[in-house]
């Protein structure tokens, strides 16, 4: 449910940070789609592709986090959902704050 279109919904819930904890969201059995990158100047973090139903991915980026994650795993997620502008279009990205990975 976490679309663009409902994004504008999640940020009238603000402000968010010091002394307004961040909306963090939960999934359970996500799988990785796709094979995670690395990047970043040294390669320290990751970038995952997750679904939890056909045809929805999620960008998900864990932030220095340099293992490899295989793909197919499965995870339960803790996330905070962002959204980026990119070429002109919304996409909505998690940051993962915590995980368990079922291999």
């Amino acid at each position: 449910d976490i679309l663009p279109e409902n994004f504008i919904e999640l940020q009238r819930l603000s402000p968010f940070g010091m002394g307004n904890p961040l909306l963090i969201f939960s999934a359970r059995n996500v799988h990785q789609v796709r094979p995670s990158r690395k990047f970043g100047q040294l390669q320290r973090h990751l970038k995952l592709f997750l679904s939890d139903s056909p045809g929805i991915v999620f960008e998900s980026v864990i932030w220095n986090f340099e293992e490899e994650i295989p793909l197919n795993a499965r995870f339960d997620i803790a996330f905070e959902p962002t959204l980026d502008c990119f070429n002109g279009q919304n996409i909505v990205r998690l940051r993962l704050v915590d995980w368990n990975i079922y291999l």
